[in-house]
């Protein structure tokens, strides 16, 4: 079985991307599957690489489609491959805007490609903070108060949005609507620094989250694998960090964030999160894993969930270790799940013969 792996891409998230591509072809059992790494380039273009396990394998020959596209169409081979490559299964490695948002499923779903992930809708959902804010309203669900703002009201309308940020009380958190990694989030405690804040979060997106900051919480994630005939829900991690805010830095460049798994808390809040968890996924029809985070606000005993990651970083592999689900066997999953979603949407009717083309001379 064919399977490509799907990394990089014009994303800030770019690098990100890599490590988890590192890790799932490193995780792949290479006697079941042939793995075919496809690095999108920040310029847009695919390239195949014969081998990857790091990020130096990027620099070594690679063979771009558009190069096989005209070596097929002038009768040659196809470069150093003796047959027409036909993906199986993509799993995408991928993060960030104009990539996690769906935009992989709808291409896979096109070509007729096995995808073991969410679709667009759920994808789109978890993608944006504002929206995920929103699917908490509907579903009735504690939510931190906020105020979304685009560009356009920012630059025209931004007095009469001032009041409602104001009456949210500093300190305040300005996230970018559809960035990860904490990139794009801004703590500010007046308003010099909030208009500083702003006027950054907009060079990343043309909408942006602006909610009142906790000062005394905990956070915790929780993941969840939903297959065509599974439904797991991960143990609860607590998430340490020496920090207030999770910068970039502290995530991935630093050793000040940590995690307690299983995480030490009370039975009846363990239970709340995953009920949350797994009732929040089946309301947006999720599929693949999904990792929740969630912040405890210790001075009212809140539970928020704060976001949805629709293809978290490694898939989150970590967090269904304790239940005897390894990174390989995770892998093995959602390769299963994909092939069987795909036969099943397969079987469904997708064409009806009509005669409305039928030239009629009259």
């Amino acid at each position: 079985m064919r399977v490509g792996v799907l990394f990089g891409g014009a994303s800030c998230e770019h690098d990100i991307s890599v490590i988890t591509a590192s890790q799932i072809m490193a995780n792949l059992n290479e006697e079941k599957y042939e793995i075919i790494p496809l690095y999108l380039k920040k310029d847009g273009e695919i390239a195949l690489t014969e081998k990857f396990k790091s990020q130096k394998d990027l620099t070594a020959k690679r063979i771009k489609f558009s190069e096989i596209e005209k070596n097929r169409f002038k009768g040659k081979k196809w470069a150093n491959f003796k047959r027409k490559m036909k993906l199986d299964v993509m799993l995408p490695a991928i993060h960030g805007k104009f990539l996690e948002g769906g935009e992989v499923y709808g291409l896979c779903k096109t070509l007729n490609i096995a995808y073991p992930f969410s679709d667009c809708f759920a994808s789109s959902v978890c993608m944006s903070k504002i929206k995920t804010k929103k699917l908490l309203k509907f579903m009735g669900l504690n939510y931190i108060n906020y105020v979304s703002l685009n560009k356009h009201e920012f630059y025209d309308k931004f007095e009469f949005f001032k009041q409602k940020i104001d009456s949210l009380g500093y300190p305040l958190i300005i996230k970018a609507d559809e960035l990860g990694s904490s990139i794009g989030l801004y703590s500010v405690n007046d308003e010099n620094e909030l208009l500083e804040g702003l006027n950054k979060a907009f060079e990343y997106d043309e909408n942006v989250l602006i909610e009142r900051k906790l000062s005394n919480f905990l956070e915790f994630n929780c993941a969840y694998l939903k297959t065509n005939d599974k439904k797991i829900v991960s143990d609860v991690s607590l998430v340490t960090n020496e920090s207030d805010v999770y910068t970039f830095e502290k995530k991935y460049q630093s050793n000040g964030l940590n995690y307690v798994l299983p995480a030490p808390i009370s039975i009846e809040l363990e239970e709340e999160i995953k009920d949350i968890t797994v009732n929040v996924c089946e309301e947006i029809n999720a599929f693949g894993v999904l990792r929740l985070d969630y912040l405890y606000d210790l001075d009212n005993n809140l539970l928020y969930l704060n976001e949805i990651n629709s293809i978290p970083g490694s898939y989150a592999y970590y967090l269904f270790e304790n239940k005897g689900i390894y990174f390989d066997d995770l892998l093995d999953l959602l390769v299963e799940s994909a092939v069987k979603r795909k036969f099943i949407e397969n079987n469904f009717i997708n064409e009806y013969k009509t005669n409305v083309l039928e030239y009629k001379n009259k």
